[in-house]
């Protein structure tokens, strides 16, 4: 792939299912992007995160749990993806489900 000035560049995927993109610029960043629902554990075991973004990862896992659990208590619906039928819907307190279009 052509580099281009601000653009991202596929460099490559290891077998580790992080893909490296070279942002082109000045600075020629690489920028390591993890595969979909990789293990937090894993990605700081094979180096591929630091101590403090997993230890970050998990803080904001725990507030997505905690907000869930608030907004439930508090009569509020929840946005839930059902990877099963790939639709979003609506989830109320008492357990009733309204798909959104």
């Amino acid at each position: 792939m052509k580099s281009v000035a601000g653009k991202k560049e596929h460099l490559k995927t290891k077998s580790t299912g992080v893909k490296v993109h070279v942002i082109s610029g000045k600075s020629e960043k690489k920028i390591k992007v993890a595969r979909k629902n990789a293990a937090t554990k894993t990605l700081e075991s094979q180096g591929i995160i630091t101590v403090s973004e997993a230890e970050m990862d998990a803080r904001a896992q725990e507030a997505i749990k905690i907000a869930v659990k608030r907004a439930k208590i508090c009569n509020k619906p929840v946005a839930v993806y059902d990877k099963s039928t790939k639709k979003t819907y609506l989830e109320y307190a008492d357990g009733e489900r309204k798909y959104v279009e």
